[in-house]
């Protein structure tokens, strides 16, 4: 096992699910085999005998996708409040027409160290942001992750490592309009020096709220889907 993960069993598994039920926490979930997934809530804990059940907000195709699946084991990912990923698999025990009942883990695997997913910028992805309170600046982003962006930087612009910017403004074209992130900090972590005349530049987000994170974990999650379409992958 990873040494920065860890294993919650018994009455600390199920006070992380509450405090994800109760924070209404977006839910990844995948099917292990056919990777097909989804976005979920988790609803409640359900007394069901000597066992209780998850129940989980309702998905479209999930059952007709589960009944193409070989081990019928389903991947459930979640986000705490400080970034960290949540971890575990389970299985459904039956349909309902407002959701789906789960069996309850058996644990959680917590991983310690923040993992994030990097997508490589659409065309036309912009970061807006402020140094020293000036005005606002403008460049074209590389790539992007719940942790922070890497843009290019022009050789005349220069910025220094720890450097703090501010009003930070993730514009990704969608469509005839934009999706648009707000972090009001953000923290040079790293300038990559290039021989083309355009440096790369990377941002660490700060203080990202809980609402942006959802938001952005979300997008995230359905740009990966995406690119595993593209390659065939599901």
């Amino acid at each position: 096992m990873d040494p920065s993960a860890e294993i919650l069993d018994g009455n600390r598994m199920v006070g992380t699910l509450r405090l994800a039920m109760d924070g209404r926490k977006l839910c990844r979930m995948e099917i292990s085999d056919t990777k097909q997934g989804w976005i979920t809530l988790i609803l409640g804990i359900e007394p069901a005998g000597t066992s209780p059940h998850l129940l989980i907000d309702k998905v479209n195709g999930l059952e007709e996708a589960l009944s193409e699946s070989e081990t019928k084991e389903i991947l459930f990912e979640f986000m705490e409040t400080d970034g960290v990923p949540c971890q575990f698999q389970t299985r459904v025990v039956k349909f309902h027409r407002s959701g789906c009942w789960m069996e309850l883990p058996k644990w959680i695997l917590r991983v310690q160290k923040r993992r994030f997913y990097r997508v490589k910028a659409r065309l036309g992805t912009e970061i807006i942001f402020r140094v020293d309170r000036e005005g606002q600046e403008k460049a074209t982003v590389r790539d992007y992750s719940m942790g922070g962006v890497a843009f290019f930087l022009d050789r005349d612009r220069m910025l220094n490592i720890e450097t703090q910017v501010t009003d930070v403004q993730l514009r990704i074209p969608q469509g005839d309009g934009w999706i648009e992130f707000y972090n009001a900090l953000a923290v040079v972590r790293r300038v990559e020096r290039h021989t083309t005349g355009k440096d790369i530049c990377v941002l660490e987000f700060l203080g990202m709220s809980e609402g942006t994170k959802e938001r952005l974990w979300k997008h995230i999650f359905e740009e990966q889907r995406m690119a595993l379409k593209k390659t065939k992958h599901v």
